[in-house]
């Protein structure tokens, strides 16, 4: 399933059964990057966000379809020539997203099973933006991140 960039086409593609890590300093478009790639593959996704809230989402989707800068969006709901409610309904069908601001791998995996159960099928896209905010208990940051990661590489098989 390519990104929709060329550049990235040609170097990298994600994989069904992988687990494929995006990073970059902040600022660096790497939600953006993710979003797109969901967005334009279709896929039953399951996207889940605790570092952004539902409503940049939306607008990050906005200008994703749209074709448009934030301030161009920005502009368009103020004016209400756009709807960010109804922009998301396109998605409904096959598109998750979870905004708990603090999630843990046990969370990921309820979160994955009800998925399974409102679409009938698991995520074949699962998103995580940003790995530092899944929080593992009693654990340093660093066991944390590898206790993540390998959730993730459970669940993605």
């Amino acid at each position: 399933m390519p990104f929709g960039w060329y550049s990235l086409n040609t170097y990298a593609t994600p994989r069904r059964g992988q687990v494929t890590m995006i990073y970059g300093p902040a600022g660096s478009c790497k939600s953006m990057m993710a979003l797109n790639y969901v967005l334009h593959a279709g896929k039953p996704t399951l996207y889940v966000s605790p570092d952004t809230d539902q409503h940049d989402t939306a607008l990050r989707c906005v200008e994703i379809r749209q074709n448009i800068n934030s301030d161009a969006a920005e502009k368009g709901i103020a004016v209400g020539a756009i709807d960010l409610a109804a922009e998301l309904q396109d998605f409904r069908d096959w598109l998750w997203f979870a905004f708990d601001p603090a999630p843990t791998v046990d969370d990921l995996d309820l979160e994955l099973m009800a998925f399974e159960e409102q679409f009938g099928v698991p995520p074949e896209i699962l998103v995580v933006d940003t790995l530092s905010d899944v929080h593992a208990a009693d654990e340093d940051e660093y066991r944390g991140y590898r206790r993540t990661m390998a959730a993730l590489h459970i669940f993605a098989r």
